[in-house]
């Protein structure tokens, strides 16, 4: 069970990483949009 919720957090972890990169090269281009203002 510990095992399974590490592993997740892990690849959450990495995919948060792999979104937030693209966003905020994009955000330098163009004002954020309704998505990126509602998103934490």
């Amino acid at each position: 069970m510990a095992v399974d919720a590490s592993l997740f957090v892990a690849r959450r972890t990495t995919h948060m990483k792999r979104v937030a990169s693209p966003t905020n090269s994009r955000k330098k281009r163009r004002p954020p949009s309704v998505a990126d203002v509602m998103r934490p």
